[in-house]
C-alpha cells in the first residue's frame, strides 16, 4: 500500500509506475475565445507535474454532459485499469465507445491554453462564458449560468448532499 496525499487515501501500487493524481478544487469564471481556446488557470497548471502527469488533458463528456478534462497519464491509467477481453459484451464496448471514441487529447500551449473540440462543445451545449470547476482528479467545464443556478442548488441543498455523499463513499470504500 502506498498512502497518496493528494488523494488522501491509501492505493495499491500494482506496478513500479504510480501516479500521484492532483486533487482539482475550485471554480474559475472564463471565456472561450473565437478559436474554442480555454485558459487553464495558473493554480491548476501548478497542480500538474508533466513528467508524472502528462503535457496534457483527456476530455470527455461526463455523465452530466458537461466536458471532464483529465489529466492525460491518469486517464491512461483509467482506461488500462478497465477490463479487458477478446469478445467483450456489448455493454461493454458500448461504454468502451463512449469513453475512448469520443475522447480527445488536447495540450496546453505556452500560455496555457487548450483549444476546446468543437464536437464536445456542440454536443454539451458550452458557450463563451464558461466556469471551470475541480472535481477531486477531473475538471469540469460549464456555461457560467448553467454553474451558477447549480452551486446554488448544491448550497441550497448542501446537509441532504453531504450525507447521501458519505453514504457513497463508505459503500465505495466498502467494496473494494
Amino acid at each position: 500500500m502506498v498512502w497518496c496525499a493528494s488523494q488522501w487515501k491509501k492505493v495499491e501500487q500494482q506496478s513500479e509506475f504510480y501516479l500521484n493524481v492532483p486533487v482539482f478544487y475550485n471554480s474559475y469564471e472564463l471565456k472561450l475565445d473565437k478559436k474554442h481556446r480555454l485558459f487553464i488557470p495558473t493554480d491548476i497548471r501548478r497542480l500538474i507535474d508533466p513528467e508524472v502527469h502528462g503535457k496534457a488533458f483527456f476530455v470527455i463528456l461526463g455523465r452530466n454532459r458537461r466536458p471532464w478534462l483529465y489529466p492525460e497519464k491518469y486517464y491512461q491509467t483509467l482506461v488500462l485499469e478497465m477490463p479487458s477481453e477478446m469478445t467483450p459484451d456489448d455493454e461493454l464496448v458500448e461504454y468502451l465507445r463512449l469513453k475512448l471514441s469520443l475522447a480527445d487529447r488536447i495540450e496546453w500551449d505556452e500560455q496555457g491554453r487548450v483549444v476546446m473540440p468543437e464536437r464536445i462543445l456542440r454536443r454539451s451545449g458550452i458557450e463563451n462564458d464558461v466556469t471551470l470547476t475541480g472535481v477531486w482528479d477531473h475538471l469540469e467545464l460549464w456555461n457560467r449560468e448553467a454553474w451558477n443556478t447549480y452551486s446554488d442548488h448544491l448550497v441550497d441543498n448542501s446537509p441532504e448532499i453531504e450525507t447521501k455523499g458519505k453514504q457513497a463513499m463508505k459503500a465505495a470504500r466498502n467494496s473494494r
